[in-house]
């Protein structure tokens, strides 16, 4: 039996942690792009009512100050999505949930 000697042999916990860290920058930088448009995608009196505080696999957390924002911003969702993409020039997101919940203004 012929074998081909091993390249390398690498510890798993280093592969797992540089795909952590890249994984968290990714995440980083979206979340940071997301917040610097915000305002500008949804304006200022829903900015002041409703801030994104995390995003995962394209899934945006928003928190409101009240179940009435969560109500009307379900029924705004399609078009803050469509206009986060065209401020981006990217998919940014594909979903947002909204939930009540704290943020800083």
């Amino acid at each position: 039996m012929n074998r081909e000697p091993l390249k390398k042999c690498v510890h798993i916990g280093g592969i797992l942690a540089d795909l952590l860290q890249q994984h968290r920058r990714e995440s980083g930088r979206e979340m940071a792009r997301i917040c610097e448009l915000w305002e500008h995608v949804v304006g200022g009196g829903i900015a002041k009512n409703a801030q994104p505080v995390a995003c995962q696999k394209r899934l945006l957390s928003v928190n409101v100050t009240s179940s009435v924002w969560i109500q009307q911003l379900q029924f705004l969702k399609g078009d803050i999505l469509s206009r986060l993409r065209d401020a981006s020039g990217d998919a940014l997101v594909d979903d947002i949930k909204f939930r009540i919940g704290p943020f800083t203004t």
